[in-house]
């Protein structure tokens, strides 16, 4: 998948193409490129803070191996990323998902402050076990971490289909 710049991820300012982020008119993800964006500009240590997301289409990630929206390093690290926005899934879906291989990973990788994941269902293929130097510990379909007492999750579902996924070789063996 190509990614188009919808943000500037290098500057304090969005230029999402729909949207002004506001529980009014929140920013809207309609297309993986979209979602990556969102990644993106959380990995760049930009605040969500306040800030809304709508899902307005099912996405699918086949072929595509995820690493969640967010990091979470350690309690005091300042490598953290985390979204602290609220995204509406809008009832659609994020399927076929692939999760890297990594600490903490979900389809967000670390929710923090106030966030809040409503109305989103992910279903899951697997995991890409092509890493074999990282224990993996800490994941979860919706997040893989959350920072603090005030992240929602509410409304969402988790559909689990598969199992391991070696995609070096090309081999599976699912469970």
């Amino acid at each position: 998948n190509e990614t188009t710049e919808l943000w500037d991820v290098t500057e304090d300012t969005q230029k999402f193409s729909d949207g002004e982020g506001t529980e009014e008119d929140p920013y809207i993800i309609a297309t993986y490129d979209h979602l990556v964006e969102l990644k993106d500009y959380v990995a760049a240590g930009k605040t969500t803070a306040g800030k809304f997301f709508k899902q307005t289409a099912d996405l699918n990630l086949a072929g595509e191996v995820w690493e969640g929206i967010g990091t979470y390093v350690d309690v005091d690290s300042a490598d953290n990323k985390v979204f602290c926005g609220v995204y509406n899934g809008n009832g659609k879906t994020v399927s076929n998902i692939t999760f890297a291989k990594k600490n903490y990973n979900g389809f967000f990788g670390n929710l923090g402050g106030a966030a809040i994941v409503s109305n989103l269902t992910i279903t899951v293929v697997g995991f890409d076990l092509n890493d074999t130097t990282t224990q993996n510990y800490g994941f979860g379909a919706a997040a893989g971490y959350a920072m603090g007492t005030d992240v929602l999750l509410e409304n969402n579902q988790t559909v689990v289909f598969g199992g391991l996924t070696e995609t070096q070789t090309g081999e599976s063996e699912s469970g």
